[in-house]
């Protein structure tokens, strides 16, 4: 049975929110630097890694592993024994890349789908499924959300000077001031309708649909486009679903919770035991 009146868990959508979050800080962005031809340099990602430079300052796209037990030693350009001889592995970097030609590890994340990347091994890109709803860090699949790289806008050369959309709020939009992923300080809010990337403006006659979910069709932020109740997984089984009343039209939805142990069935948009409901359990 649905309960309207229930108290929203506010704080729950938030901790997860936050985690989907952009970084409040820019990455230099991994890259082989092979600036000095015919030498050994360190794979960002992997201390036990490192590349071969080429004489054309180009590098072989494989990286190669040190024996077990062993990490490459950037100044020295060997491979040696942590214990033995101190070894400053690469610092963070930003990991995520959407085109193969950048690709380090052959990899380029699907921009809208934090559960997929391409394999750029080939002369066409594969799409890849991680396994077992893990997420695409730009590197490997892994189980830390917040790692994803699907989702976030990236200011290139030629978005300089241009505002691009928040895939998770369509209320939302990126200012463009360098090439990069945009930080927090860049994040504006329309206070009207939604954004709209062609116009470059907020528009009250654009529709909006959030482009970015996650596993099973959820979305961890709901803009409100009409009165009612929606769910947060159109093909999952979650306590959460969202309520819409007029105060919050064109503004983020309030999250409401099943009570007990129950589940919300997205197709009936009622609140039933977990053996009910025919999705996976978000």
């Amino acid at each position: 049975y649905m309960e309207p009146g229930m108290a929203s868990n506010i704080s729950i959508v938030l901790s997860i929110i936050l985690m989907m979050v952009k970084c409040e800080a820019s990455l230099p962005a991994c890259e082989v630097n092979c600036i000095i031809p015919d030498t050994l340099v360190a794979d960002p990602f992997d201390c036990n890694k490192y590349y071969i430079c080429t004489s054309d300052g180009d590098y072989i796209k494989d990286p190669v592993s040190c024996p077990d037990n062993q990490l490459f030693e950037p100044v020295d350009q060997r491979c040696v024994d942590p214990n033995v001889v101190e070894v400053i592995c690469p610092s963070d970097c930003e990991r995520c890349t959407y085109n193969c030609d950048d690709a380090i590890v052959k990899k380029a994340a699907n921009e809208f789908d934090c559960l997929s990347y391409y394999d750029c091994s080939n002369f066409l890109p594969v799409l890849i499924q991680c396994e077992n709803g893990l997420y695409f860090d730009g590197n490997t699949c892994q189980d830390d959300i917040s790692k994803c790289c699907a989702c976030r806008k990236f200011c290139t050369q030629e978005y300089l000077g241009y505002n691009i959309s928040d895939l998770h709020n369509c209320t939302n939009y990126y200012r463009c001031d360098e090439v990069g992923f945009p930080d927090e300080s860049h994040h504006v809010h329309c206070t009207l309708g939604y954004f709209d990337e062609a116009t470059q403006s907020c528009s009250t006659s654009n529709d909006c649909e959030n482009a970015c979910r996650d596993n099973h069709g959820c979305t961890y932020e709901y803009v409100c486009s009409e009165i009612g109740y929606f769910p947060k997984c159109t093909e999952g089984c979650s306590r959460h679903y969202y309520s819409c009343d007029a105060s919050h039209i064109n503004q983020l939805a309030e999250t409401i919770t099943c009570s007990d142990s129950m589940l919300l069935h997205p197709d009936l948009m009622l609140c039933v035991e977990p053996i009910l409901c025919p999705y996976p359990q978000e």
